[in-house]
């Protein structure tokens, strides 16, 4: 029976190098492809943060609102929060 970790069983990887591009011309318009396909990414990211950052502003302005028309509340709502987290960090202790 042959030994399943015997490292002469599972050699390794051999890799070929990479097929060359067919031409000059094929290589230049991949590489076009990319940087257009970055710059969409980008754009869509950049898109993308801008929004949430608009919908952090609002969660942000909601919350302070809250605090000054309920201030009691949002003591309380940190008191526990405070508590709930205690006990659990003391318990990695």
């Amino acid at each position: 029976m042959s030994n399943p970790n015997d490292p002469a069983q599972f050699p390794p990887p051999t890799f070929e190098e990479a097929p060359p591009y067919a031409s000059e011309h094929e290589a230049e318009s991949r590489t076009a492809h990319m940087r257009a396909r970055a710059d969409d990414l980008q754009r869509e990211f950049q898109a993308r943060a801008a929004h949430l950052q608009d919908q952090m502003g609002d969660v942000d302005e909601q919350v302070r609102t809250f605090v000054r028309e309920h201030p009691f509340a949002a003591i309380g709502a940190a008191v526990a929060t405070g508590y709930v987290l205690g006990r659990i960090f003391s318990r990695f202790r």
